[in-house]
């Protein structure tokens, strides 16, 4: 698709008398000029018109991140002081002396 653009733009600027000889250089028919026209208007004609209403904002975004990594962190952080206990628990099964 990016050739047949390329292509229709190069041409659309051309004056009739180097349309052909544009056509020849690249071995191209006018029926094939035809049909990339018509694609390419097809293809815009799909494109969905841009997004109305307010622009997203960026530090709004890093904010709702911010939020969502201080809930996680106050989520495992009650996780990590069990695990640090459990492994307290265990270095001092280990220093024991057994008789």
């Amino acid at each position: 698709m990016a050739y047949k653009r390329k292509i229709v733009t190069l041409v659309a600027g051309l004056p009739s008398g180097e349309i052909g000889a544009l056509l020849r250089r690249e071995g191209l028919f006018s029926s094939h000029l035809t049909q990339g026209r018509q694609q390419l208007a097809a293809l815009d004609a799909n494109t969905p018109e841009p997004k109305r209403g307010p622009k997203p904002n960026p530090s709004l975004a890093e904010k709702l991140k911010v939020e969502r990594l201080e809930r996680e962190l106050a989520r495992t952080q009650p996780r990590l002081a069990q695990a640090e206990a459990i492994i307290d628990a265990q270095k001092r099964r280990r220093r024991t002396p057994t008789l």
